[in-house]
C-alpha cells in the first residue's frame, strides 16, 4: 500500500522515478529532490532528482537502465537530475562522498558517475568509486570491463582503467589530471567488498580479477648489443667478430689492465717490439765527497800532535 501511494505522489508531482530501493539495511534515508524523507522499505521508489544518504549500513538501488548500485556506509549521492536544463542533466550518479559500486550489463548507452572534481564513464562491466571530500581525492576502480576518469572541468585527458586497474584524481596535491592506472592490491579492497555487502561470490569473482591483473607479464626487453654499424664510445675498444661474452670480458681486462687483448702479455710483448738500447755512463765516485784543502789539513794534524805531547810532558 505505502509502495502505491508514494507512486501516485509521485505522477501527480509529474516526477519520473530514477530507481528503486532494492534492498536496505541501517540507518540509511531517501529523499525526494524535495529533500522530504520517504518511506524507506524494500521497492521504494527513488525519484529523478532523488538523494541517499547512508550513515552506517547499507543500501541497494536498481536503477532505471538496469545497473545496480551498492552504496557503503558514510555515503551521500543524488541520483539522476529533475531538470533537463540542470549542469548535471547528464549525469547519472552525483557522489558527494564515500564509497559506491555499480555493476551494469547493458552495453547500449554510456553511465556516468560525477564526483565534486571527476567524472567517470564505463560502458558495461563493474566498477567501484570512491570519494573523501576532505582529501579531495576520487579513485576508479575497475572490476570488469574498461573505464575511464577525467577531470571534470578538463575532459580532454581522460585515462582509461582496465579490469584490476585504480586511478586517482586528487586536488588536495594541485593535480589536474588522474594519475596513471596501476593495479589495485587485494587487501586494500577487503574493507571495501566488507562495507559494500559484497556476497562471497562477487568477492571471489573480484579478487580473481585483481589477481589476474597482477601476474600479468609485461614483455620483457632484449639484450642491448651494439649494431655493427653503432657509434662505439671512444673508452672501449671493440673486439671484431667477438660474441657478447667476449666483447664484456674484453671490456673488463681493458678497465683493469689497459689493454683489451685477451691472450697475450703485455709486458713481454712491449719488450720483444722494443729496441735494444746501450748506455755509457761514467761514475766518480769523489763526486760527492767535500773538497778539502791538503796545506791547512796538514798543519792542523801537527798542531795536534804537538798539544798531545804538552799534555804528556804535564803528566
Amino acid at each position: 500500500m505505502i509502495f502505491w501511494l508514494f507512486m501516485l505522489a509521485i505522477a501527480k508531482a509529474d516526477i519520473l522515478p530514477c530507481g528503486v530501493l532494492d534492498d536496505v539495511t541501517g540507518d540509511v534515508t531517501v529523499m525526494d529532490p524535495f529533500r522530504t524523507a520517504v518511506p524507506q522499505v524494500t521497492k521504494t521508489p527513488i525519484a529523478c532528482g532523488g538523494w541517499v544518504s547512508v550513515n552506517d549500513g547499507w543500501a541497494r538501488i536498481r536503477y532505471h537502465r538496469g545497473p545496480v548500485i551498492l552504496i557503503a556506509k558514510n555515503s551521500f549521492l543524488q541520483i539522476g537530475q529533475e531538470k533537463k536544463t540542470s549542469p548535471l542533466a547528464q549525469e547519472d550518479i552525483v557522489l558527494y562522498k564515500g564509497d559506491i559500486s555499480i555493476e551494469s550489463r547493458t552495453n547500449w548507452e554510456e553511465f556516468r558517475v560525477v564526483t565534486p572534481s571527476a567524472r567517470m564513464r564505463f560502458h558495461q562491466g563493474k566498477v567501484l568509486v570512491l570519494f573523501q571530500p576532505d582529501a579531495k581525492k576520487t579513485q576508479l576502480v575497475s572490476l570488469d570491463g574498461t573505464a575511464s576518469i577525467e577531470n571534470r572541468f578538463e575532459g580532454k585527458n581522460h585515462v582509461a582503467v582496465h579490469p584490476g586497474e585504480a586511478s586517482d584524481l586528487n586536488l588536495h596535491v594541485v593535480r589536474v589530471v588522474p594519475t596513471a592506472p596501476q593495479p589495485v592490491s587485494i587487501a586494500s579492497m577487503k574493507a571495501r567488498f566488507f562495507d559494500l555487502h559484497y556476497t562471497q561470490k562477487e568477492e571471489n569473482e573480484a579478487v580473481l580479477i585483481i589477481q589476474k591483473r597482477q601476474r600479468k607479464k609485461f614483455l620483457l626487453t632484449k639484450k642491448n648489443k651494439i649494431p655493427e654499424n653503432a657509434r662505439v664510445p671512444a673508452s672501449v675498444k671493440p673486439v671484431q667478430n667477438a660474441d657478447e661474452e667476449d666483447m664484456l670480458h674484453g671490456y673488463w681486462i681493458n678497465k683493469m689492465v689497459g689493454d683489451y687483448r685477451l691472450n697475450k702479455d703485455i709486458a713481454q710483448e712491449k719488450t720483444v717490439n722494443s729496441q735494444s738500447k746501450t748506455f755509457i755512463r761514467v761514475v766518480d765516485q769523489d763526486a760527492n765527497k767535500p773538497y778539502v784543502n791538503k796545506k791547512e789539513a796538514a798543519e792542523k794534524q801537527k798542531l795536534i800532535e804537538q798539544l798531545s805531547q804538552l799534555k804528556a810532558d804535564e803528566h
